[in-house]
């Protein structure tokens, strides 16, 4: 699970941040970048940053952004779906891949809507057509897709 990519304006503030430079890993013969290990709080790492160059490699930059725009659509339109549902909230406003709703109609006692939206997520899943995650923000139990 762990990959990622983080890209930064200011490369000399992530370095100092991170930068603690022992004689065993200084290289003053070195560009101005300075070493790896000065961006970041790991020294020796595993080759984590194949699964981005893999996935940049495959898909390219238009494939890449393709896919963005694919999941932050699906999400608006989930978002519209469960706007348009009279039993359903939408806990906020749908900008990026997520879309974060729950079961509330008007009728249900507190306690029912909690123990439908603590099950919801498993119940979703198991019919095998998407994956739903769950979480407690602010006191209310709320469900959105991963």
């Amino acid at each position: 699970m762990d990959c990622g990519c983080l890209l930064v304006r200011d490369p000399a503030g992530l370095r100092a941040a991170f930068s603690l430079v022992p004689s065993y890993l200084r290289d003053d013969s070195g560009d101005g970048l300075g070493w790896f290990s000065e961006y970041g709080i790991e020294q020796t790492r595993p080759f984590r940053s194949l699964k981005v160059w893999a996935t940049i490699a495959a898909s390219g930059r238009e494939g890449i952004a393709a896919n963005v725009a694919h999941c932050t659509a699906m999400a608006r339109r989930l978002g519209e779906l469960v706007d348009a549902d009279p039993e359903l909230e939408l806990l906020a406003a749908v900008e990026s891949s997520i879309a974060a709703f729950r079961y509330a109609p008007d009728w249900a006692r507190p306690e029912l809507l909690e123990q439908v939206n603590q099950a919801l997520p498993a119940a979703v899943q198991a019919r095998g057509r998407t994956f739903v995650t769950g979480t407690v923000l602010g006191g209310v139990r709320r469900c959105g897709p991963a």
